[in-house]
């Protein structure tokens, strides 16, 4: 059976995350512990007891959703699971991803994400945004009426193509809730999402050009095993490729409905999902239908999947 690890993005933190895995198992204790030391504040903590309001800023669940996640691939590689047919995250998950194919090292990853959430903050900050869901209605359509409103409005664009009848939209505020209000109007379902930015949209170029900046700086290495881009949906092993791809990252679509098709272009029929939460193991229910989906969590439920899986 050919496997994927995926790796979940902002929105997927909860209070408690990962402790179970440090309780238990080594591995991910050191990790969590080096993630303390590298950052120079108790990350675990605040994964552990919060408080929701601290854990949920960007600057904060990023570095935070890295670290439980990558804590969760070394207990699975403990496991003795065999190496994947590829790996993808959505969004900032595909720095997990790019960690577990050994492009970039924990701590170098870590580095990134920390200075990554904190860009993103500011951008939230100086260029206010917003973002928004759309149910059941087509890609291209939600598309168009996000051109129309940009010429006329302000800037709204696709942010997230996550599956079949799930886009979400992102831009100016008074854009994005123009959309929202058109949608209702033609008696399709849009909800406004409790996010802090416009993010995956050019409200975000001046954060974008910077981490770019701190990208061309940092060494990525070939990858053990194909990643699978957010921004191109396509696989690839060079580090040089996958470095580029992830560059235009924060003002790109997230085109995880294609990435999807992407696995099952690979013939993949197993996804497993690693981390906290089960937003992609939903997604990917609803794109590949016949696909078998596993998430590990990070509670003691994770010793079933373990031993379905392994």
């Amino acid at each position: 059976m050919s496997r994927a690890f995926i790796f979940p993005g902002q929105g997927s933190q909860t209070v408690g995350m990962g402790k179970y895995l440090y309780d238990v198992y080594p591995s991910a204790k050191s990790m969590m512990d080096k993630a303390d030391e590298i950052l120079g504040y108790s990350l675990k903590i605040l994964c552990f007891e919060g408080p929701e309001d601290q854990l949920k800023l960007t600057q904060n669940a990023q570095p935070a959703l890295y670290t439980v996640s990558l804590a969760a691939y070394e207990v699975l590689k403990e496991k003795g699971l065999s190496v994947p047919t590829c790996v993808a995250g959505h969004s900032l998950g595909e720095y997990s991803a790019l960690a577990a194919a050994g492009v970039i090292d924990f701590e170098t990853g870590l580095k990134l994400v920390s200075q990554r959430g904190k860009l993103m903050a500011e951008a939230a900050q100086s260029v206010p945004g917003t973002m928004a869901a759309v149910l059941g209605m087509p890609a291209n359509e939600v598309k168009s009426l996000c051109e129309e409103i940009s010429q006329s409005i302000g800037v709204v664009v696709v942010a997230n193509y996550n599956c079949p009848g799930q886009i979400v939209i992102s831009g100016e505020i008074p854009a994005v809730q123009a959309a929202v209000s058109t949608l209702k109007e033609m008696k399709k379902k849009a909800i406004p999402l409790p996010v802090s930015g416009g993010f995956h949209s050019p409200l975000l170029k001046e954060a974008n050009e910077k981490f770019s900046n701190l990208l061309d700086t940092t060494e990525f290495k070939d990858a053990q095993f194909p990643v699978i881009s957010n921004t191109t949906a396509k696989a690839s092993t060079s580090g040089a490729v996958l470095r580029e791809a992830l560059k235009a990252q924060m003002v790109s679509s997230v085109y995880w409905e294609d990435s999807l098709y992407e696995m099952q272009g690979l013939g993949i029929t197993e996804l497993i999902e690693v981390g906290s939460g089960t937003v992609l193991t939903g997604l990917v229910k609803k794109t590949l239908k016949e696909a078998v989906t596993y998430s590990t969590g990070d509670s003691p439920a994770l010793e079933t999947v373990f031993s379905l899986i392994s």
